[in-house]
């Protein structure tokens, strides 16, 4: 499997950020802005969190089970997750209803068939609530889409995933 860049060595805000260049959404929680609260309805995977904590820094990746390139990027968070969780950082996938046919079932069933490669916090959030929140000003961009959150709970980068989860032989 590729390796993660050493420029993500350590992880940082800024690191994430520099790889990822500036912020591609005009709306969404603003760079900078406090972090919305989570409203989890269930975890499909992982333990429990009751909210994002100050002194971690996350990622928030809204995925949906039909989306490939939400699935393609979960063992590259995976292994972001794995390398500097003892630096307080962790991914968070974010999944619920939607109008392309996500269903609860879908989603436990997406999470089971990719097994270990998902080594990170999976939320299922029925309800939309926490969906609409982080996606209010996003909701035409798709999926994958990602926040990155620094340890004061400031949005620290809006955009595709792909952007920064490049992983290469360097």
């Amino acid at each position: 499997m590729p390796r993660v860049p050493k420029a993500l060595v350590p992880v940082t805000v800024a690191a994430l950020m520099a790889l990822a260049g500036p912020a591609m959404a005009a709306n969404g929680p603003l760079v900078g802005e406090i972090a919305p609260p989570l409203a989890i309805e269930s975890w499909l995977k992982g333990e429990p969190l009751a909210d994002l904590q100050p002194g971690w820094v996350y990622v928030i990746d809204i995925w949906a089970p039909w989306c490939g390139p939400c699935i393609g990027s979960m063992p590259h968070l995976s292994d972001l997750e794995e390398r500097y969780r003892d630096r307080k950082f962790a991914v968070i996938g974010l999944t619920g209803d939607d109008d392309y046919g996500s269903t609860r079932e879908k989603a436990v069933a997406q999470v089971a068939t990719q097994g270990e490669q998902i080594r990170y916090r999976i939320a299922w959030d029925k309800s939309r609530a926490t969906y609409a929140r982080w996606m209010a000003r996003e909701k035409s961009s798709g999926w994958p889409w990602a926040f990155i959150v620094d340890r004061e709970r400031r949005v620290a980068w809006i955009g595709i995933p792909r952007k920064w989860i490049r992983c290469s032989n360097e």
